[in-house]
């Protein structure tokens, strides 16, 4: 039972390194003093020991309970209590194993180059076309990718609650503060720059000829909605929709569930002079007050009217403060915007950039940050 115990936490280690948290070494000898300390004789003491062993995030909490219950539960390992007189057994048992781990150098250079090789394999994803990835890598793609994109979001508005601290001293309100003092200004008081919280509206081309990649950018914009508070998002290809309130619920699945009512958006042709007459029309007034960062993400394949496409997208540019256009086709060898479309209104654009890969979405913060 004892040699069954220690093989099971060497395997639960793989089996937490090999679906994303990062275990190595030290890790597996910290899971190893939890055994020591008698904290595997109750399931929920256990499984709350080795999370704060094995996690750093508020993400990687979540996911190691999915690890554990798959791991100790449903694939039928039970967690087995060690009687007392087997304890000075356990002790020798799991020093052996130690003593096993730090002296076994194969078994370190080939933890070494797991590592290296897993670090490998997540670049490789991360610069990935999206329209390569292959249904098992998806899964494994999708949590990478919601990682990064969240600590982006968090870093612009890091940087945005920064910029807006207090500088210009109020000169009336020191004096009528210090005047139990006797008058004299020793606690400044500070006018407090009024906050203006920055406005992002997105469209997201859903066209047939965005299809593979509109699923990882919707994903990239719910994150965004999630650290953003003034964000309205649209999907369009024959015409326009506000999806605002729907990327407002807490899981995406929610989002494709009641998407699913809307098909006759999805995959079809593009008309985006329409659309974007039925934007400025329904909702230019209100949405572009106050001057929002208009970010596009769509290859630009226009089937109507291109003029009609210029002159509206001209209304939009005019109100913006700035306009980003992201295309996935940018991330294609010896590509050229050569289409009518595009070709019309690329003077337009204040950046143009790519979005077909995971790193490619993350160079918007330069952006972002910029304008915010």
């Amino acid at each position: 039972m004892i040699n069954e115990l220690i093989e099971s936490i060497v395997a639960f280690c793989d089996y937490c390194r090999k679906n994303g948290l990062n275990i190595g070494i030290k890790e597996t000898l910290d899971a190893f003093e939890v055994v020591k300390l008698d904290l595997f004789y109750e399931k929920e003491i256990f499984k709350w020991s080795l999370r704060t062993v094995f996690c750093n995030s508020k993400e990687e909490f979540d996911k190691f309970v999915g690890l554990f219950e798959n791991y100790w539960l449903k694939s039928g390992k039970i967690i087995q209590k060690v009687v007392n007189q087997n304890k000075s057994v356990l002790e020798i048992k799991i020093t052996n194993q130690i003593l096993s781990i730090l002296h076994n150098q194969d078994s370190v250079v080939e933890d070494s180059t797991e590592k290296e090789s897993s670090a490998s394999s997540v670049e490789l994803l991360r610069k990935t076309d999206f329209t390569k990835i292959s249904i098992i890598e998806e899964d494994r793609l999708i949590y990478i990718a919601e990682q990064l994109w969240k600590k982006m979001s968090l870093r612009i508005t890091q940087r945005y609650r920064k910029s807006n601290r207090r500088k210009l001293i109020d000169i009336r309100k020191t004096i009528r503060y210090n005047i139990s003092k006797g008058g004299t200004p020793i606690n400044l008081q500070y006018k407090a720059k009024k906050k203006v919280k920055p406005k992002i509206t997105i469209f997201l081309d859903v066209s047939g000829s965005m299809d593979r990649y509109s699923f990882f950018l919707l994903r990239f914009i719910f994150i965004l909605h999630k650290f953003f508070q003034k964000i309205t998002t649209f999907i369009f290809s024959t015409r326009l929709m506000n999806i605002t309130n729907l990327l407002n619920k807490p899981k995406l699945s929610e989002v494709l569930l009641l998407l699913e009512d809307e098909a006759n958006v999805w995959s079809s042709g593009t008309t985006m002079g329409d659309c974007f007459e039925e934007f400025n029309y329904e909702y230019g007034n209100r949405i572009l007050s106050g001057r929002p960062v208009v970010i596009v993400f769509s290859d630009g394949l226009e089937t109507g009217n291109v003029e009609h496409l210029y002159n509206q997208l001209s209304k939009i540019k005019s109100k913006a403060k700035k306009l980003i256009w992201v295309t996935p086709l940018l991330g294609m060898q010896d590509y050229q915007p050569i289409t009518k479309g595009l070709t019309a209104i690329l003077p337009l654009f204040d950046e143009f950039t790519s979005a077909h890969n995971v790193d490619s979405l993350l160079k918007l913060e330069k952006y972002l940050t910029d304008v915010l």
